[in-house]
């Protein structure tokens, strides 16, 4: 899986067991970040990947969600939702 060369190795391992968590639709929030320490990565560390990858959050205290974020919010934001292969090497290297 291809990583972003300017962030960490530590926030790229996040942002992957993230995309993996949301990829089967929301998760709560209390429940990603429990998962997320429990898993190896630090709290702020799995902020920053929420951030990196525009995770959206819905729904109301204390039922609060993250989901990723659709083409069109993603476009909304100014984004294509495409990878720039400038940004991105392969693992394998």
């Amino acid at each position: 899986m291809p990583v972003n060369c300017r962030l960490s190795k530590a926030v790229n391992a996040a942002i992957v067991w993230l995309v993996a968590q949301l990829k089967e639709g929301p998760v709560y929030c209390r429940q990603a970040i429990e998962d997320a320490v429990k898993a190896g990565h630090g709290r702020n560390t799995f902020f920053k990947a929420v951030r990196e990858l525009g995770v959206v959050t819905g729904g109301e205290k204390p039922n609060k969600f993250y989901r990723m974020p659709t083409r069109e919010e993603l476009a909304e934001r100014g984004e294509d939702g495409e990878v720039d292969p400038d940004d991105m090497e392969d693992d394998d290297q």
